[in-house]
Parts: C-alpha cells; sequence; structure tokens
C-alpha cells in the first residue's frame, strides 16, 4: 500500500508540473507575432476642429475605410491636414512591444481605449517616425487610435505595424540607423583631418584639396543630419539637425561641382563653370531662406522649403546629369586616371540622379537610401586613385633618387676633372721642358760612354723613365684640352683599320685575336689622332685583360642618327664595384697602371660630343659600347 500511494503520489507531482507547461505552449500558440498589414483610416478635413473631438468620439462617428500596405498611399491629399488610424491589436503575450517603421505626420498621439499613451510633435519639415510601444498582454484585443498631422507632402503609414519581443525589437530599433551617424561621422572626422592637414600643403594643391575637404565634409553632415535617428531620439533638437542639413546641402553644390571642375576642367563651352557659377548664386539664396525661416520662427516656411526641397531637388539632378554627361566624354580620352575618376563619379551621378528622379515622380513616400551606395563607390574610386597616385609618385621618387645619386657621382667626377684638368694646365708645361732637356743631356752621355755598359744600361733606364713621364705629361695635356683641332669627316672603317695596325703586333705579343667587321658607310666628325688614341686606349684595355689568348672583337653599325661601336673581349671581366669606378681619376686595377688612359679616353670621347658605356662580368669578359654622332654623309648614305 505504501509503495501504491507513493507512486500515486509521484504521478500527482508530474501532471502538477506538466500543467503550466502544457498551458504555456498552448497559449504560446495562440500569441501573434510578426506583422500587421491591414488597418482602418478616415481623414479629417479640418486640423482644429479635428483636435476639439475626443478619440472615443471619432471612433463612434464611424466613417472608417479599409487600409493596408497594399491599399494605402501615404501622400497628403489637397487640402487634408489630419489622418487616423484604427489598428486592431491581436492575442499577444508578455514582453511586447509595437513598432511603427515608417510613419509620416509632424504631430502624432497614439490613443488606447481613450488614454493617451504617446504624444511627439515637429515643427520642422522631417516627417518620417519610427516608434516603439511597449505592450502587456492585458492589451490583447484592444484597438489603438494614431492622429496624424502634417502639413508636409506625406501622411499616413506605409510599413504596417510590427509586434514582437520587445528587447528585439528596441535593439533593431536603435540600430536601425546607426550605420548612417557612424559612416556620416567619419565623413566629418576625416574632412577636418584634412582640412588641418591643408596648414602643410603648397598653395598650388590647395586648389583641389579643399572642395575635396567640403565635399566629403558636406556629405558626411548630410549622411548624418538627415537620418531619421536624430530625430528619433533627439527630436528635441530637430530644429537645429534641420538647419545644419540646409548648411551642408548648400556647401556640397557649389563644392562638388568645384572639384570635378579642378579635375576634368571647365567642360564643354564652359557649361561645368557656368553651372558652378549658378549653384554658388543658388546657394547663397537657399542660405538666407534658412537663416530667416529659423530666425522668423518659420513664418515664411514655404518658400523656405520650396528652396531647400523642392528647387535643391532640381538643381542637383541637373548638377548630376552634366556630371554624368561629362564623365562620358571624359572616359572617351583613355586616360587611365581620368577613366578611373570619371567611373566613380558616374556611379554616384548615375544612381543619385535616378534615386532623386523617382522621389519626385513616385506617388508614395519614398526616403533616399540609394546614394548611400553611390556615396560609398565614389569614395572607394578616390582611394584606389589616390592609392595608384600614391604608388606613381613613390615611383617617381625611387626614380629621381637614383639620377640625384648618379648626377651627384658625375658632379664629383667633374670636379675631380676640372681640379685635374687646372694642375694638368699649370704645371705640364713647365715639366715637359727641363724634361726634354734631361732627355737630351743624357743622350750624349750614352754616346760618349758606349764603352761602359753598366753606365750605358743606366742611362738607357733613365731615357725611358724620362719617356714614360713624357707621356703621362702627355696624357695631362690632352686631359687638360680636349678640344679637338683639324677636325674633319673620318670614314670610321679606314680610322680603325690603321688602328688594327698599330695595335696586332700588341695583340699578337699576349695571343689574342682581334677581328674587325666597320662597315664603309660609317662617317663620324673629329680629329683622327684623337679618334685613335681613343681606340688604341680601349683595345689595348682589352688586350692586357686577355689571360691565356682570346679574341676581341669590334663591330658597328647606326642607328637614329647615331654610330654605335662595339669592343667586346672574352677577358677577365671586372667586379660590380671596380666597373663603377672605371674612368675616375688615378683610378686603375693594373699594377703599373697610372689611371690616366681611360681617363683621357672619355675626356676625347665627350670632346667627340659622344657617350661610352661599359659591360663586364667577372671571368666572362668586358665589353665597351661607344656611341657617336653620326655625320650628314652617314645620314645620306642610308
Amino acid at each position: 500500500m505504501k509503495a501504491l500511494s507513493k507512486w500515486v503520489i509521484s504521478m500527482i507531482i508530474a501532471v502538477a508540473a506538466l500543467i503550466p507547461i502544457v498551458s504555456v505552449h498552448a497559449s504560446s500558440e495562440s500569441v501573434f507575432s510578426g506583422l500587421i498589414e491591414n488597418w482602418q483610416m478616415k481623414y479629417a478635413a479640418e486640423e482644429a476642429a479635428a483636435s476639439l473631438i475626443s478619440p472615443d468620439e471619432v471612433d463612434a462617428q464611424g466613417g472608417w475605410i479599409h487600409a493596408g500596405m497594399n491599399v494605402s498611399s501615404t501622400m497628403r491629399p489637397q487640402g487634408i491636414t489630419t489622418m487616423w488610424i484604427k489598428l486592431e491589436l491581436p492575442s499577444i503575450g508578455e514582453q511586447r512591444a509595437l513598432y511603427l517603421e515608417e510613419l509620416y505626420a509632424q504631430k502624432i498621439e497614439v490613443y488606447m481605449d481613450g488614454n493617451r499613451m504617446f504624444q511627439s510633435e515637429r515643427v520642422h519639415g522631417v516627417d518620417l517616425n519610427r516608434i516603439l510601444l511597449p505592450l502587456k498582454e492585458s492589451d490583447s484585443g484592444r484597438t489603438l487610435l494614431i492622429q496624424l498631422e502634417s502639413t508636409t507632402e506625406s501622411l499616413g503609414i506605409s510599413s504596417g505595424a510590427l509586434i514582437g519581443d520587445y528587447h528585439e525589437l528596441a535593439n533593431a530599433h536603435v540600430k536601425k540607423d546607426l550605420f548612417d551617424i557612424i559612416l556620416g561621422s567619419a565623413l566629418i572626422f576625416s574632412a577636418v583631418v584634412m582640412i588641418v592637414a591643408s596648414l602643410f600643403l603648397e598653395k598650388c594643391q590647395l586648389k583641389s584639396w579643399i572642395p575635396l575637404c567640403l565635399v566629403i565634409l558636406s556629405i558626411g553632415g548630410i549622411m548624418t543630419f538627415y537620418s531619421p535617428f536624430l530625430y528619433t531620439f533627439y527630436g528635441d533638437y530637430g530644429e537645429l539637425f534641420q538647419f545644419m542639413l540646409d548648411i551642408f546641402m548648400i556647401i556640397l553644390l557649389p563644392a562638388f561641382m568645384y572639384f570635378f571642375e579642378n579635375v576634368f576642367g571647365k567642360g564643354i563651352f564652359g557649361i561645368v563653370r557656368m553651372f558652378r557659377i549658378v549653384l554658388l548664386v543658388y546657394s547663397g539664396i537657399s542660405l538666407i531662406c534658412s537663416i530667416l525661416n529659423v530666425v522668423l520662427g518659420n513664418e515664411f516656411f514655404d518658400i523656405y522649403r520650396f528652396f531647400s526641397v523642392s528647387a535643391t531637388g532640381f538643381v542637383m539632378t541637373a548638377q548630376l546629369i552634366i556630371i554624368m554627361l561629362s564623365t562620358g566624354m571624359y572616359i572617351m580620352q583613355r586616360k587611365r586616371d581620368y577613366i578611373l575618376l570619371s567611373c566613380g563619379f558616374g556611379i554616384f551621378a548615375s544612381i543619385a540622379a535616378g534615386e532623386l528622379i523617382w522621389y519626385y515622380t513616385t506617388s508614395e513616400a519614398y526616403k533616399l537610401y540609394l546614394w548611400k551606395w553611390g556615396l560609398i563607390a565614389f569614395l572607394l574610386t578616390l582611394i584606389l586613385l589616390l592609392g595608384r597616385r600614391y604608388a606613381c609618385h613613390n615611383a617617381l621618387v625611387v626614380q629621381y633618387s637614383k639620377e640625384l645619386e648618379l648626377y651627384n657621382q658625375e658632379l664629383q667626377l667633374s670636379e675631380k676633372r676640372e681640379i685635374i684638368s687646372q694642375l694638368a694646365a699649370s704645371v705640364a708645361h713647365e715639366v715637359r721642358n727641363p724634361l726634354q732637356v734631361t732627355r737630351g743631356f743624357l743622350q750624349l752621355l750614352e754616346e760618349k760612354n758606349t764603352d761602359d755598359l753598366k753606365r750605358a744600361n743606366y742611362l738607357d733606364m733613365a731615357i725611358k723613365e724620362l719617356d714614360r713621364a713624357s707621356t703621362i705629361i702627355t696624357n695631362f695635356l690632352t686631359y687638360a684640352k680636349p678640344q679637338l683641332e683639324d677636325t674633319k669627316v673620318l670614314n670610321l672603317s679606314e680610322e680603325l683599320k690603321h688602328v688594327e695596325n698599330v695595335i696586332v703586333p700588341l695583340a699578337n705579343l699576349h695571343g689574342g685575336v682581334i677581328n674587325i667587321d666597320i662597315p664603309d658607310h660609317l662617317h663620324v666628325y673629329g680629329n683622327s689622332s684623337k679618334l685613335k688614341q681613343a681606340f688604341i686606349n680601349l683595345i689595348k684595355n682589352s688586350i692586357e685583360a686577355l689571360m691565356r689568348g682570346g679574341n676581341i672583337r669590334l663591330w658597328a653599325y647606326g642607328h637614329k642618327g647615331d654610330v654605335i661601336i662595339h669592343i667586346a673581349d672574352d677577358g677577365e671581366g671586372m667586379e660590380a664595384d671596380v666597373l663603377a669606378r672605371i674612368g675616375q681619376p688615378y683610378f686603375t686595377s693594373k699594377p703599373k697602371g697610372t689611371g690616366l688612359g681611360l681617363m683621357v679616353t672619355y675626356r676625347i670621347i665627350e670632346a667627340l660630343q659622344g657617350s661610352i658605356v661599359f659591360k663586364s662580368e667577372k671571368g666572362i669578359g668586358t665589353e665597351a659600347i661607344i656611341r657617336l654622332p653620326a655625320t650628314a654623309i652617314e645620314e645620306n648614305g642610308e
């Protein structure tokens, strides 16, 4: 018995525990959660008379007509300023709320059973409202009466009424237009930073920088103060927000056109510049109307609204159409920067112009929002363009740095050469004369002392060293005075054949073979002896670079008014650091070299108005490339 009684008691407790769950489940099935798409409505012709009638009397008078998301219109009928909406609440649960996302009116009052549960009134022209009303389970089946009053173009409800969990709807209500505030504030902050940065720019850069700052600033301001977020949560400052919206709109119109003009020019027949002047005048009139509207307390609201809304929309549409047509023409120029920026301008202008046209032609209330995506496309285009220009400028800086380094090297080399020239010019003549006298007396002593072999060898060595000193001084003089005398048209093939005859014995001594392939029709203008001296120095260096025999090739050809001569050997070659110092005064890689040979060669080639470049790789060989101007004979021969 005890066991049976315990079992019965357990069953009773279990059933008692299941009853609330079953009842909650059953009630949850009957609780409504979702969108109410149908309601009733009626208009009141006179605002003053309608305000004297209680909600219960309005309901009792009847005259309600069926309405809904697919039936009613949000355009205010002519002569109507007041509208009533009757909404039957379904069965609801605890912690529920009613969310009206798009309610168009300047004044709103919400009643339930004759008691007012919400009130809002605006004196400015922003008539879009978002309302969140908390509900209780006891409100199920009751009737909501909503009185709407407005003198703007829109009046009514367009998106239906949403019933759901209070916390979820409250979260969605707060986040609904928060993106506009975040993005708009970010743009305003960026514009302020850019304006501060303009203090460090050059005056010529401010011409396009300041308009761009104003465009970004005004777009950020419009995006911020056009958002319903501020009017929903900070409605007491609605007039200030509306005034700031007007100011940023006034700034945007001429600034955007001025920026476009600075980037692309004044347009065909100067239409861009002329329209920019029109916008400046129009913006001045709009600014005066906005200030008067605030100071006089909306006394001339209709005039103000005409300039701030109606006329502004048409002016902006015309501006965007001009920009679209202009960008289309600039794209045809096929310049990469123009194409990139024109695409950004074109996308933004197309979206904004299309939305404005839809706004003014639609029969329903419409909130502009697509222009934000056009704006994002435009800003992304600017970022891409600035990034591309930064990369190009960075490449130019690197290029200029390399060129500056080369220029500094050339400048230092030129200074060294100038010093050597001055030194050679002042010393060479004074030293050469006593050397020649000394050499003459040594020759006489050598002739008189033929019986003493040792003394004769000493005298011969002294004469050779004097000859070597004389050669060095001759090189100094050649370097110091590279002016070419007795210049004439030279046949390059004949000149190099003479050089070959002189230099072949030295090549044979080192086991080298010289191959020369010079066409007969190549001619240059210069001094024969200087030209031969330069090529003898170059070929002599190639011969001395041969390790155990090798080949030396000379070939030439005409190219774009120049004669190009190549001298290539398969000798020991040079490292990169040695190659970089070729031609510098007193630099040589030879144990007994003076570094004057190539220095003189460079000087001669420069005097011939030519250039010389070396290419070399260690263990493979060296190639000298000489470029000399071709003469008229060569040009006619081609």
